[in-house]
């Protein structure tokens, strides 16, 4: 079942824009936040569910604003945290981390998800 049309089913003034805010940036910040959990198999999970988030229809109707708060609130900021020591007795698997959430940015840019 499609997010946008359930919430507008019972919001009206449910626009892409109002989804995004109250929607979609916490649930993508939260992602975004486990992607460099200390756990080594939350954080490729992490990276996989933000990927799928982004193949979702309804995130393809978003205007530049929320494409730029997307940007600004939960990629700059997950790409920022990786660059940290998260996870010091794992170092293999943080770099795959690091690995994987460039390849997640690169398929954006690409327009390959």
């Amino acid at each position: 079942m499609k997010s946008a049309p359930l919430y507008k089913s019972w919001n009206t003034g449910a626009t892409p824009s109002y989804l995004w805010n109250t929607c979609w940036k916490p649930l993508l910040q939260g992602l975004a936040r486990l992607s460099s959990d200390c756990r080594r198999m939350v954080r490729p999970a992490a990276l996989g569910y933000l990927t799928r988030a982004l193949l979702i229809p309804e995130l393809q109707e978003m205007d530049s604003t929320c494409w730029e708060s997307f940007f600004a609130d939960v990629v700059f900021p997950m790409l920022t945290k990786l660059l940290e020591n998260f996870s010091p007795m794992d170092i293999l698997g943080k770099e795959e981390t690091r690995f994987r959430a460039i390849q997640l940015v690169s398929s954006m840019h690409y327009g390959s998800i």
